[in-house]
Protein backbone atom coordinates (compact mmCIF):
# COMPACT_ATOMS: atom_id res chain seq x y z
CA UNK A 1 0.00 0.00 0.00
CA UNK A 2 2.85 2.41 0.92
CA UNK A 3 4.48 1.38 -2.57
CA UNK A 4 1.42 2.37 -4.68
CA UNK A 5 1.14 5.32 -2.69
CA UNK A 6 5.06 6.62 -2.67
CA UNK A 7 4.78 5.33 -6.87
CA UNK A 8 1.32 7.22 -7.18
CA UNK A 9 3.12 10.42 -5.57
CA UNK A 10 6.42 10.20 -7.92
CA UNK A 11 4.11 10.14 -10.88
CA UNK A 12 2.24 13.39 -10.20
CA UNK A 13 5.77 14.81 -9.38
CA UNK A 14 6.89 13.67 -12.72
CA UNK A 15 3.52 14.67 -14.30
CA UNK A 16 4.23 18.34 -12.48
CA UNK A 17 0.91 18.06 -10.92
CA UNK A 18 0.63 19.60 -7.19
CA UNK A 19 -0.73 16.89 -5.02
CA UNK A 20 -3.93 17.48 -3.62
CA UNK A 21 -4.78 19.82 -6.57
CA UNK A 22 -8.42 18.92 -8.60
CA UNK A 23 -7.38 18.27 -12.01
CA UNK A 24 -10.34 21.02 -13.13
CA UNK A 25 -7.89 23.83 -10.93
CA UNK A 26 -4.93 22.81 -12.68
CA UNK A 27 -6.40 23.17 -16.14
CA UNK A 28 -6.23 26.91 -16.45
CA UNK A 29 -6.62 28.60 -19.45
CA UNK A 30 -5.18 32.04 -20.41
CA UNK A 31 -6.76 34.08 -22.63
CA UNK A 32 -3.70 35.82 -24.94
CA UNK A 33 -4.56 37.38 -27.78
CA UNK A 34 -3.10 36.14 -31.07
CA UNK A 35 -2.10 38.82 -33.57
CA UNK A 36 -1.67 37.73 -37.41
CA UNK A 37 1.49 38.83 -39.42
CA UNK A 38 -1.07 40.55 -41.58
CA UNK A 39 -2.59 42.20 -38.79
CA UNK A 40 0.55 44.57 -38.09
CA UNK A 41 1.56 45.33 -41.55
CA UNK A 42 -0.42 48.77 -42.67
CA UNK A 43 -2.57 48.58 -45.67
CA UNK A 44 -1.46 49.97 -48.50
CA UNK A 45 -2.83 53.44 -50.38
CA UNK A 46 -5.79 52.84 -52.40
CA UNK A 47 -3.75 53.89 -55.49
CA UNK A 48 -2.26 52.20 -58.89
CA UNK A 49 1.36 52.50 -59.44
CA UNK A 50 3.08 51.89 -62.98
CA UNK A 51 6.27 50.24 -62.74
CA UNK A 52 8.57 50.06 -66.40
CA UNK A 53 11.16 47.78 -66.38
CA UNK A 54 13.33 48.59 -70.09
CA UNK A 55 16.26 45.89 -71.09
CA UNK A 56 18.64 47.51 -73.37
CA UNK A 57 20.72 44.63 -74.68
CA UNK A 58 23.54 46.58 -76.85
CA UNK A 59 26.23 44.31 -79.14
CA UNK A 60 28.34 45.80 -81.20
CA UNK A 61 27.82 46.87 -84.27
CA UNK A 62 24.03 46.17 -83.90
CA UNK A 63 21.29 48.52 -83.32
CA UNK A 64 18.96 46.68 -80.36
CA UNK A 65 15.23 48.45 -79.66
CA UNK A 66 14.95 48.27 -75.95
CA UNK A 67 12.67 45.63 -74.23
CA UNK A 68 9.96 47.57 -72.10
CA UNK A 69 7.71 45.65 -69.51
CA UNK A 70 4.63 47.75 -68.03
CA UNK A 71 2.95 46.18 -64.83
CA UNK A 72 -0.06 48.42 -63.39
CA UNK A 73 0.27 47.36 -59.22
CA UNK A 74 -1.45 48.98 -56.65
CA UNK A 75 0.45 49.92 -53.72
CA UNK A 76 1.79 47.18 -51.74
CA UNK A 77 0.64 44.55 -54.38
CA UNK A 78 2.32 42.11 -56.47
CA UNK A 79 2.96 41.96 -60.08
CA UNK A 80 4.03 39.18 -61.97
CA UNK A 81 4.48 38.60 -65.70
CA UNK A 82 6.03 35.81 -67.79
CA UNK A 83 7.01 35.63 -71.26
CA UNK A 84 9.04 33.39 -74.17
CA UNK A 85 9.50 34.20 -77.04
CA UNK A 86 10.76 33.27 -80.70
CA UNK A 87 14.67 32.38 -80.57
CA UNK A 88 14.52 31.41 -77.03
CA UNK A 89 13.77 34.35 -75.42
CA UNK A 90 13.12 35.05 -71.84
CA UNK A 91 11.62 37.66 -70.10
CA UNK A 92 10.04 36.84 -66.33
CA UNK A 93 9.64 40.09 -63.88
CA UNK A 94 8.12 39.57 -60.54
CA UNK A 95 7.73 43.37 -58.55
CA UNK A 96 6.11 44.77 -55.84
CA UNK A 97 5.94 48.69 -55.52
CA UNK A 98 5.37 50.30 -51.98
CA UNK A 99 5.25 53.91 -51.81
CA UNK A 100 7.58 55.41 -48.49
CA UNK A 101 7.20 59.04 -49.28
CA UNK A 102 4.84 61.22 -51.68
CA UNK A 103 7.58 61.52 -53.97
CA UNK A 104 9.78 58.06 -53.22
CA UNK A 105 8.66 54.28 -54.49
CA UNK A 106 10.29 51.59 -53.08
CA UNK A 107 10.47 48.67 -55.50
CA UNK A 108 11.09 45.19 -54.26
CA UNK A 109 12.28 43.38 -58.31
CA UNK A 110 12.92 40.24 -59.62
CA UNK A 111 13.72 39.29 -62.98
CA UNK A 112 15.31 36.38 -65.25
CA UNK A 113 16.02 37.78 -69.25
CA UNK A 114 17.17 35.73 -71.95
CA UNK A 115 18.45 37.46 -75.03
CA UNK A 116 17.37 35.45 -78.13
CA UNK A 117 19.40 33.40 -79.84
CA UNK A 118 20.75 34.51 -82.86
CA UNK A 119 23.47 32.25 -86.03
CA UNK A 120 26.56 34.44 -84.18
CA UNK A 121 25.43 33.66 -80.51
CA UNK A 122 24.21 29.90 -79.56
CA UNK A 123 24.34 30.76 -76.31
CA UNK A 124 22.91 33.94 -75.33
CA UNK A 125 23.40 35.08 -71.73
CA UNK A 126 20.88 34.74 -68.86
CA UNK A 127 20.99 37.24 -66.50
CA UNK A 128 18.91 36.78 -62.83
CA UNK A 129 18.35 39.45 -60.47
CA UNK A 130 16.93 39.82 -57.47
CA UNK A 131 16.91 43.45 -55.74
CA UNK A 132 15.27 46.42 -54.12
CA UNK A 133 15.82 49.86 -55.36
CA UNK A 134 14.08 53.02 -54.00
CA UNK A 135 13.09 55.48 -57.16
CA UNK A 136 12.06 58.90 -57.63
CA UNK A 137 8.24 58.95 -58.63
CA UNK A 138 8.15 59.31 -62.37
CA UNK A 139 11.65 59.51 -63.03
CA UNK A 140 13.82 55.98 -64.14
CA UNK A 141 16.67 54.53 -62.60
CA UNK A 142 19.68 52.35 -63.87
CA UNK A 143 19.32 49.07 -61.43
CA UNK A 144 21.30 47.25 -62.98
CA UNK A 145 24.11 47.07 -66.17
CA UNK A 146 25.77 43.95 -67.18
CA UNK A 147 29.06 43.67 -69.82
CA UNK A 148 30.06 40.56 -71.37
CA UNK A 149 33.89 39.20 -71.23
CA UNK A 150 35.71 39.35 -74.34
CA UNK A 151 32.91 41.51 -76.35
CA UNK A 152 31.38 45.08 -76.34
CA UNK A 153 27.97 43.92 -75.34
CA UNK A 154 25.88 45.12 -72.59
CA UNK A 155 23.12 44.59 -71.02
CA UNK A 156 21.01 47.81 -68.85
CA UNK A 157 18.03 47.21 -66.48
CA UNK A 158 16.32 50.71 -65.65
CA UNK A 159 13.37 50.79 -63.43
CA UNK A 160 10.87 53.30 -63.66
CA UNK A 161 7.75 53.40 -61.49
CA UNK A 162 5.34 56.32 -61.27
CA UNK A 163 2.13 56.70 -58.96
CA UNK A 164 -1.40 57.05 -60.55
CA UNK A 165 -3.09 59.72 -59.38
Amino acid sequence: MIRRLVMAFALAVLAGAPCGTPLAAQEKKVNVPVETATANRHPGQAVNIKVDLTITDQREGQDSAPKTITMMIVDRGRGQMRSNGLGGQMLNVDARPEIVRESRVRVDVNFDYRAPQTDNDKNPPVLTQSLVSVVDDGKPLMISQWGEMGSNRTIRIELRASVQK
